[in-house]
């Protein structure tokens, strides 16, 4: 009997480009699926101990956090801001995995023994392009998350976003995104794709372990690098719209080490790394196994 014929797909163009986009905006919503409570907890403590704001539960630990947030909210509360979340996976993860390659062959970075500077670039570039657009669904994210009263549907907390500071109100802290976003998809695409090519090099072939190793690093690397700034982006994005604690993303890294120390900024630092780790192994590896059964060839 003859074997079963894969699928075959153009491999260069706009097919593939907008098909390894939405492949990876599916693996995207997977690996949200399963680490968002994870992230919930990680938000909730990044804003415990902010100067001026009273929370409602104790969010000074991973176990006081999951048990405040359940015991006042209802195991629906981890999941809090999951719909702007599985939309914002659509639209900022579909761009930054899916521009990645694009941008390689922008700045000729394709074929063999690629510099690792050129896959930064190229990471940081997709990421700079997926957060601009993803922002308002971002912000709703945080926003939903952060929430501590009775869960609110998105189209209610767009309405009140609206409400209070227009169209705008959607882009509070755009530039911290962006920021925050090419220091985390340079960093991770990068690492990945290098750690990945030089044990290929080597004569390890690549599969699923291999994936799987790749993708673990490159999440403990990105949850390193970033997050100072992924604390700032949580902090802005839950702010009171009428009376802001900071301006931007040097204001709030100034007055959290004034207020808290440098320790601060890695406030929440193990439920991002315990979501990051787990996210990123979960995104790419699909990612990686879906463009494998669509005929694509691997990153």
């Amino acid at each position: 009997m003859s074997a079963v014929a894969k699928p075959k797909v153009e491999t260069k163009g706009e097919t593939k480009t907008l098909i390894t986009m939405m492949l990876a905006g599916v693996s995207s919503i997977a690996a949200q699926t399963c680490t968002h409570p994870i992230e919930t907890v990680k938000a909730r403590m990044q804003i415990s101990s902010e100067a001026g704001r009273k929370n409602a539960g104790n969010y000074n630990s991973i176990g006081s956090t999951f048990k405040a947030v359940i015991s006042k909210e209802g195991f629906g509360g981890l999941y809090k801001g999951i719909s702007a979340a599985y939309a914002r996976e659509l639209i900022y993860s579909s761009l930054r995995l899916g521009l990645y390659e694009p941008f390689k062959k922008i700045f000729g970075g394709e074929g063999k023994n690629v510099p690792m500077w050129k896959k930064f670039i190229s990471g940081s570039s997709a990421g700079l392009v997926a957060a601009a657009t993803a922002n308002p669904v971002d912000y709703l994210k945080i926003r939903m998350q952060n929430w501590e009263g009775e869960s609110k549907s998105v189209v209610w907390h767009a309405k009140t976003v609206f409400s209070e500071a227009g169209i705008l109100g959607f882009y509070r802290g755009v530039q911290i995104t962006m920021v925050r976003a090419m220091i985390i998809n340079g960093t991770k695409l990068s690492t990945y794709d290098q750690i990945k090519s030089s044990l290929k090099a080597s004569g390890i072939k690549d599969g699923l372990l291999l994936q799987f190793c790749c993708s673990m690093i490159a999440g403990f690397f990105m949850a390193s690098v970033s997050a100072p700034f992924d604390l700032c982006r949580t902090r802005v994005f839950s702010q009171d719209a009428k009376n802001p604690k900071y301006t931007g993303l040097i204001d709030c890294l100034t007055k959290t080490v004034k207020n808290e120390g440098v320790k601060g900024l890695y406030k929440g630092f193990v439920p991002m790394w315990g979501r990051m780790g787990p996210f990123t192994v979960i995104q790419l590896v699909t990612w990686e196994q879906l463009r494998k059964s669509m005929g694509i060839k691997a990153l």
